[in-house]
């Protein structure tokens, strides 16, 4: 039987897991556009649990937060378009 989590033990958990699952597709060599996506949403996911929970240390002032995000979807080939993101090339 697995044991029970606090509340702040879990947003720790899911932080350091959508974290390091970011890592993990940033290296991945043949990424695509699904896993791209994926990796948008789980940035935004340990951004906020580490809000729910850690220091400036982990989580950063907001300005800081968004020139991240805006560097990941960089790395995505995406443009952020009233609320979505959408491949470079559709944007043609």
């Amino acid at each position: 039987m697995s044991e029970k989590l606090t509340v702040l033990e879990w947003h720790k958990q899911q932080a350091v897991t959508n974290f390091n699952a970011v890592w993990d597709l940033i290296e991945k060599a043949d990424r695509s556009w699904e896993d791209d996506l994926q990796m948008i949403h789980m940035a935004h996911a340990s951004r906020f649990h580490w809000g729910e929970i850690g220091t400036p240390l982990q989580w950063h002032p907001p300005s800081i937060c968004k020139r991240r995000m805006a560097n990941l979807a960089g790395i995505c080939r995406a443009r952020h378009v009233r609320g979505r993101f959408i491949p470079w090339e559709k944007l043609a």
